[in-house]
């Protein structure tokens, strides 16, 4: 039973590999290109792509339902 309870570290470091493996790591939007009114506020904005800074680097991708979410897992390589 000790040696069990000496290695259950392993579980929180396969669970962080495991979640990085299927979602990749968080990245912040950076900038964005959008359809719309660049003066007018109020007006409805259709985003076209959204540039993600993270871990993996600097990537370029495209929008979801015309929206850039602020925070977004992504993996590195050819999204």
């Amino acid at each position: 039973m000790k040696h069990i309870i000496y290695s259950l570290w392993v579980l929180p470091i396969a669970g962080l590999w495991l979640a990085v493996t299927l979602w990749g790591t968080p990245h912040v939007i950076g900038t964005y290109t959008y359809t719309g009114s660049r003066y007018l506020p109020p007006a409805e904005r259709h985003y076209t792509t959204c540039t993600y800074y993270g871990w993996a680097g600097v990537i370029t991708v495209d929008a979801i339902d015309a929206a850039c979410p602020w925070v977004r897992f992504l993996k590195a390589g050819p999204q």
